[in-house]
């Protein structure tokens, strides 16, 4: 009978999974060769048209890693170089981030609290926005997820494939953005935790780590001496309010009708409103699983690390923090907190939190 049960729930949970994932699709896929090319996209698309030498050339000197575009390229040649199949690249891996977020999650905690981050990162107003940009910021998130699915199984597991498998997803996330440095740091802070708790370190785990700053230093170095000294000069100094920022766009953008009289104040109205809920239900998450203290760390390093870091730089030396699509990749665990805090309330509630 136990049995029974339990596939049955497995069953509803994998439908519920699928659905959260066309829901997902749905939002990324709608209108996505619907606008023209923003500025930044233009660059993207026009990698198409260079050669892979002056792609790299180009994207150093304008203080990106060259590894996105160079896909880029090679993706454009297959499917073209128009706004749907450029953009469509991002798309996919955003939703991919959704069911690797679940994996995550699952693994974790449990199946009610899986689906429930899992949905809310299938509408979250910037993944959705990010997954229908021609940028890297999507695949940053994916493979973010990716790498901390991997660490979390190779620890516990201990297998060189999952060591092999987190070293190269690891890589390729850094090697997409330098915004996404802050992963290596906020992973090997939990690895350093679990040291200092089990007083055992895993050398697998120090393999892994020269691993990728043997292959990743070279890129950070060539990418000092060729940038363009001016390319972030547009970002201004942060404060505390860009930190309330970015957790107001951690949320939600309302988007409201056009024939309300002042759509703006409204607007703004419910983005605060948002941002106290979501603030709220992941304090209640925190308070949930405090008795959980290692995943609880994990997921509190996962947010906060990669918007300290940045916000440190930007004080201590140019300005880097700003633009959310830099620390997108924390919304993640962000959400974690947040469906945990929702799974804290009965089930009625669940569903009219929902």
């Amino acid at each position: 009978m136990i049995n029974r049960f339990s596939s049955l729930l497995s069953k509803k949970a994998q439908l519920l999974l699928v659905l959260i994932l066309l829901l997902g699709a749905f939002l990324r896929f709608i209108s996505l060769g619907g606008e023209t090319f923003t500025i930044d996209e233009v660059l993207t698309a026009s990698c198409s048209k260079l050669t892979i030498s002056d792609v790299c050339k180009n994207r150093f000197r304008d203080g990106h890693l060259p590894v996105y575009f160079i896909l880029v390229h090679y993706w454009s040649r297959l499917f073209g170089s128009e706004e749907f199949p450029i953009r469509f690249l991002s798309a996919i891996f955003g939703i991919g981030s959704i069911y690797i977020l679940f994996l995550i999650i699952d693994k974790l905690f449990d199946k009610r609290t899986a689906l429930i981050g899992s949905f809310i990162l299938s509408v979250s107003t910037a993944n959705i926005y990010y997954s229908q940009d021609a940028r890297m910021y999507s695949l940053v998130v994916f493979f973010t997820l990716l790498s901390i699915l991997l660490l979390f199984r190779s620890l516990y597991e201990n297998k060189n494939t999952y060591w092999i498998a987190y070293s190269l997803s690891t890589l390729l996330a850094l090697s997409l953005s330098v915004s996404a440095i802050p992963i290596i740091l906020f992973e090997s802070l939990f690895v350093i935790y679990l040291w200092r708790k089990h007083k055992s370190l895993n050398r697998k785990f120090i393999i892994s780590l020269i691993f990728i700053v043997v292959f990743y230093l070279p890129l950070v170095v060539i990418l000092i001496n060729l940038r363009n000294p001016n390319t972030l000069s547009w970002i201004t100094a942060p404060d505390i309010f860009s930190i309330i920022e970015t957790f107001r766009l951690f949320g939600f953008k309302f988007i409201i009708p056009p024939f309300f009289r002042q759509p703006d104040s409204l607007n703004c109205l419910l983005g605060e409103l948002g941002l106290i809920v979501f603030g709220f239900l992941s304090i209640v998450g925190i308070f949930n699983i405090r008795r959980d203290r290692d995943k609880l760390i994990l997921i509190l390093l996962w947010l906060i690390v990669p918007i300290l870091t940045l916000f440190i730089v930007s004080l201590l030396w140019s300005p880097v923090f700003g633009p959310v699509r830099y620390v997108l990749y924390a919304s993640c665990g962000y959400y974690i907190l947040v469906a945990k805090g929702i799974t804290s309330f009965r089930r009625k509630y669940i569903r009219i939190i929902l």
